[in-house]
């Protein structure tokens, strides 16, 4: 045992530590003997993988930890050739709760390197992924909940440059598709799932989400997700692949470098999608490129809003792919996107859907008469953006860019902005649109669970801090909670003001707050309780996907 620690509630947690040398069977014991707030602690080294978790728990804001060095890697190495099927996960879990797997290099492991059953609120952060089909795949009506933040993940360059005959066919449904998969998907899951602040790189999809049972209706599966801050590189297929169905998916702050579609929504039922924020760019050198959008529909479609609405796009290719990928889907709502197309002559929309919505973009080549002769983009424009820099990914807007202060007026999805409108594009006044924070949505269909309210975004104006909720709080319990907020070394004494928005967003004032000027920012950050406060359904708040670090005092 390497050392104690006195939790909030007086129990104790312990941390053991493996070693490389100790047999397979008497790791798997350490990790399973584990209780809420344990850590086991592996040391640097060369580990073999394939651990058994089994009816592991931990609890709210006490899970179990399972932790590499984090100074000299700890390597789970799987030495298992790519393959279809095959049961060499680095971790395997089995009906477990509140676990969280990090600082750990793993490579070699297939099909995929981390694998779910009926697991919920499983947390994989920090880690270098290489390979597998899928870094996690959940299955079971009782999984729910996943975070998968702050790791990389490759799977490998012949993914992307096709050699050695990995080509598009071979990958998608032939000799190579072990690869189709995506750094998280689920398969008869329950939702809800976080990913965010990775690096993604030459891979087939990034984020190809459920279902996958061979398309098979499922109003579960895909519900109440958030992806954002990703940066992705060479995705050989789809950067974005909801399917099926998709309730209350949430698309924003993600930098996509090549691709060759990088949204597909084709056949999905559901809504409300929201796609913001967003930059994309084709480099000069790459020819895998398609399309920024693939959406259609000939039989099933959105019932609710696909909303697309600031983001900033430098391509080599149309807006919608070819004629042949015909967008028929209904509820597009699509407003003040700066789009610069160098390789097409046409904004690139050949069909349309019903209860469509497109005003207020700017494109530097012409919108086509399917739009215009309905009406549409009446505030739009046919002009160069002015993007600074884009393919040193600087999608800020030139002094004298047309765009500023020329976007659509929303408060039901634009959070804030500076100057008398929003700017055009994914930029405004310098820094990435605000959109609207994520809410909890409740889905028609029976659920394994009852949702706990967590923190989904943060933001200091002035003297005020900002927390806005998942689920509507109780005023009393946030009033009888004490906080501060740590930084730097200093303590800041947080002060109740209002609780506003329906319940979602709590105001604290403190004196000479930090100034925060980047996500990363938030990492350094700690908001400390004097007890956790709860939501109007009595569910008391957790620290699972939190934005900001939050524990007890």
């Amino acid at each position: 045992m390497l050392g104690l620690v006195i939790l909030h509630t007086q129990t104790i947690a312990e941390t053991t530590r493996v070693e490389p040398e100790m047999k397979h069977e008497k790791i798997v014991t350490i990790i399973n003997a584990a209780q809420p707030g344990d850590t086991v602690l592996f040391a640097p080294g060369i580990y073999s993988g394939g651990y058994t978790l089994e009816n592991l728990h931990g609890a709210p804001n006490s899970p179990v930890v399972i932790s590499g060095s984090g100074r000299k890697p700890s390597i789970i190495d799987g030495a298992t050739q790519p393959g279809m099927n095959l049961q060499h996960q680095a971790f395997s879990l089995k009906n477990c709760s509140w676990i969280v797997i990090g600082q750990f290099t793993i490579r070699k492991c297939w099909t995929d390197l981390v694998r779910a059953d009926n697991t919920s609120y499983l947390s994989l952060r920090d880690c270098d992924l290489y390979g597998g089909k899928r870094a996690l795949f959940a299955t079971g009506r009782n999984s729910h909940h996943f975070l998968v933040e702050q790791c990389s993940w490759e799977q490998d360059e012949r993914v992307w440059s096709h050699a050695e005959g990995y080509s598009w066919d071979e990958i998608h449904h032939g000799i190579h598709k072990h690869y189709n998969g995506s750094l998280f998907q689920g398969s008869e899951i329950s939702g809800v799932f976080v990913l965010r602040d990775n690096q993604i790189r030459n891979t087939f999809n990034a984020f190809r989400l459920s279902q996958i049972n061979n398309g098979a209706y499922d109003a579960l599966a895909c519900t109440n997700g958030e992806i954002y801050r990703n940066t992705i590189i060479n995705t050989s297929d789809n950067v974005l692949e909801p399917e099926v169905h998709a309730l209350n998916l949430h698309f924003y702050h993600n930098h996509m470098i090549n691709g060759h579609a990088f949204v597909s929504i084709t056949e999905v039922q559901g809504g409300d999608i929201y796609i913001y924020g967003n930059t994309a760019v084709s480099l000069p050198d790459s020819e895998d490129g398609w399309t920024i959008f693939k959406i259609a529909s000939e039989g099933d479609s959105l019932s609710r809003p696909l909303h697309i609405f600031n983001n900033s796009w430098q391509v080599d290719f149309d807006m919608i792919g070819s004629p042949r990928n015909i967008w028929e889907n209904s509820h597009v709502n699509h407003f003040n996107n700066a789009c610069v197309s160098e390789g097409s002559d046409t904004f690139g929309i050949y069909n349309l859907g019903n209860f469509n919505y497109f005003d207020y973009d700017c494109s530097n080549v012409p919108f086509p008469a399917l739009l215009t002769s309905r009406g549409f983009e009446k505030k739009g424009m046919v002009a160069d953006p002015l993007f600074r820099d884009p393919y040193h990914n600087d999608f800020r807007l030139q002094e004298g860019s047309p765009c500023v202060d020329k976007g659509k007026k929303t408060k039901e999805l634009i959070l804030d902005y500076k100057g008398r409108r929003p700017d055009i594009g994914a930029y405004d006044a310098g820094k990435l649109i605000e959109g609207i924070p994520f809410r909890y949505a409740t889905p028609n269909a029976i659920l394994p669970y009852r949702e706990l309210p967590r923190i989904t975004r943060m933001k200091i104006l002035g003297d005020e801090l900002r927390i806005w909720f998942s689920l509507p709080m109780d005023d009393f319990s946030l009033k009888a909670t004490a906080r501060a907020l740590l930084f730097g070394g200093e303590r800041y004494p947080l002060n109740y003001l209002e609780l506003s928005d329906d319940g979602y967003c709590l105001t604290l004032t403190a004196e000479n707050l930090p100034l925060v000027t980047e996500p990363a920012d938030l990492l350094d950050m700690e908001l400390k309780l004097s007890k956790w406060p709860q939501a109007l359904q009595g569910k008391k708040l957790t620290s699972w996907a939190s934005e900001i670090k939050v524990s007890l005092y």
